[in-house]
């Protein structure tokens, strides 16, 4: 400590000759330059840390965002689930004879109820199943009309 203190001291040289009658002072050690910061030097430091603040937080309400619509596309998964085993119940020929007893229909003993496969009535509504081409003889209305 000592010897930074003896280097930061202006030490005073004396003559030893009576050439130069004046001391003179010599600085010893290390001078620190300092310099200012240009003002536009921080306010493009403190600029750019404004603008990652705001990417960040704008990021953030994206994602949260992006999370509310998540949660609510997996809710409406869950209820079209719901819908879709609610709709087979429906279509179950126990729940179909209930709902025509409730209506006041009676079943017919010399028939047998079948259900028939959804994929049926829709290979019977395309075009291709069904010829479609016109007579090729000419139609006659049955007897007895």
């Amino acid at each position: 400590m000592a010897a930074t203190t003896a280097l930061k001291r202006i030490a005073r040289l004396q003559p030893t000759q009576g050439i130069l009658p004046e001391t003179r002072q010599v600085a010893l050690g290390v001078r620190t330059r300092t310099e200012q910061i240009s003002n536009i030097w921080i306010l493009a430091v403190f600029g750019l840390l404004v603008c990652t603040f705001l990417v960040y937080f704008h990021t953030v309400l994206i994602e949260n965002q992006a999370n509310t619509k998540q949660q609510a596309i997996i809710k409406i998964k869950e209820e079209n689930d719901m819908m879709h085993a609610r709709l087979a119940e429906l279509k179950t020929l126990s729940s179909v004879e209930a709902r025509a007893n409730r209506l006041g229909m009676k079943p017919v003993e010399s028939y047998r109820y079948i259900s028939v496969d959804p994929q049926i009535y829709q290979s019977a509504d395309t075009p291709n199943a069904v010829d479609i081409s016109p007579p090729r003889y000419p139609v006659q209305t049955p007897v007895g009309f």
